[in-house]
């Protein structure tokens, strides 16, 4: 049995109709909508730090937490909302005490499996001096971050 005309259920071979269009691309329409609903507002709430050094972003005022000296960058309105707030001040200064350190342990982690790699491929793929000299070459292989995290644990502790 055949569908009235314009309902979509034609015959095979004819267009579907615009309202069948419409109400197939319908989820698509609101997901993207409400997508752009909500991305909107988000550049208002941009962190009020940053780690790096980001002038694109407007993190260009370097500063240093008071407590443990971790440098940090904010913009420019961060003196109207935190410098004369000293509790709000304390919070984002341990948020980025924390937020650093966990930088620097993903780093040490990625250090530390890079040296072992190297370690394990000199035992695997080397013999005699050649070896030698690659696990020498892993041994001095520098792990910044893992020396910097033990420097800033050790002042804390």
């Amino acid at each position: 049995p055949r569908g009235h005309p314009g309902a979509g259920g034609g015959a095979p071979g004819e267009a579907p109709s615009l309202a069948v269009k419409l109400v197939q691309i319908l989820p698509m329409l609101l997901f993207f909508l409400v997508f752009m609903l909500f991305s909107m507002g988000y550049d208002d709430h941009a962190p009020p730090f940053s780690l790096e050094h980001n002038p694109a972003a407007g993190y260009v005022r370097k500063r240093l937490t008071k407590e443990h000296k971790v440098p940090y960058y904010v913009t420019a309105s961060f003196v109207n909302t935190y410098a004369r707030d000293p509790a709000a001040l304390y919070n984002l200064e341990s948020t980025v005490y924390q937020s650093y350190v966990s930088g620097l342990n993903r780093k040490c982690q990625f250090e530390q499996r890079e040296k072992q790699a190297m370690q394990k491929r000199a035992t695997l793929y080397y013999s005699g001096k050649a070896q030698q000299d690659m696990l020498d070459k892993a041994s001095k292989y520098p792990t910044k971050s893992c020396d910097e995290l033990q420097t800033l644990l050790a002042r804390q502790g």
